[in-house]
């Protein structure tokens, strides 16, 4: 059943307890509140491995009195601030994650099938998303990912994901290195058996050899329709 924000209030502010971690019940809403009004601050990763079906994890609320509408996760020493590595089906929503050590902001390593929606990913320390080392069939939808260094959203080459869907999110300042093609806005590398990458706004590429939208070496099935593209 869904949480409440009285229970989260002390059993996920650390995001250390089972309910943010492997033992969700299907078919549950865990939020991700932070009654202090502060960000998450972890000396390691964050990682999610719960295997049971139609999970979200939803980082609004602001039904819950005085929490904070977002709470920012991020990480002192980890390799990821936020990293999917269950075997179930999860939804990832309303949550803003920056920051962090040589961290992407997110990493996909799992399986299963992942949604990452509504969410606010800015100022990662590597990546915005990487889908990365994983089966999973990932769908990235209506967020906001900037001033992210590297990659604003990468797919392939570390693993086999799964059907890849990249729609409606805004990407913007990305890039900002300047170190080539791992700039790219949005990048698909080998070992995707599929994409679809459409309704896209990519504004303000930073990075001189990276590009908005590349499809790299990969030998995949790339659809890309839609494309809104800035300067």
């Amino acid at each position: 059943g869904t949480q409440d924000g009285s229970s989260l209030a002390n059993a996920c502010n650390t995001l250390s307890d089972a309910d943010c971690n492997a033992n969700a019940a299907s078919g549950s809403v865990v939020y991700v509140c932070d009654p202090a009004g502060v960000g998450y601050s972890r000396s390691s990763s964050w990682s999610v491995t719960n295997a049971n079906s139609n999970v979200t994890w939803n980082g609004d609320c602001s039904a819950f009195g005085n929490y904070s509408t977002r709470a920012k996760i991020t990480n002192t020493a980890g390799s990821y601030n936020l990293q999917w590595g269950g075997s179930g089906s999860a939804i990832f929503k309303n949550i803003e994650t920056a920051g962090g050590s040589s961290a992407d902001c997110i990493n996909i390593a799992g399986s299963g099938t992942v949604i990452i929606e509504d969410s606010f990913i800015h100022d990662c320390t590597a990546e915005g998303i990487d889908i990365g080392a994983t089966s999973a069939t990932v769908t990235v939808r209506n967020n906001t990912i900037a001033n992210v260094p590297t990659f604003g959203i990468f797919a392939g080459n570390e693993g086999t994901p799964g059907f890849v869907t990249i729609e409606d999110n805004l990407l913007i300042d990305n890039g900002t290195s300047g170190a080539g093609n791992n700039n790219d806005a949005i990048g698909i590398g080998d070992g995707v058996p599929g994409s679809l990458v459409q309704r896209n706004i990519i504004k303000n590429q930073k990075s001189g050899l990276g590009s908005a939208i590349d499809l790299q070496d990969s030998t995949s099935a790339a659809t890309v329709v839609h494309r809104a593209l800035g300067n």
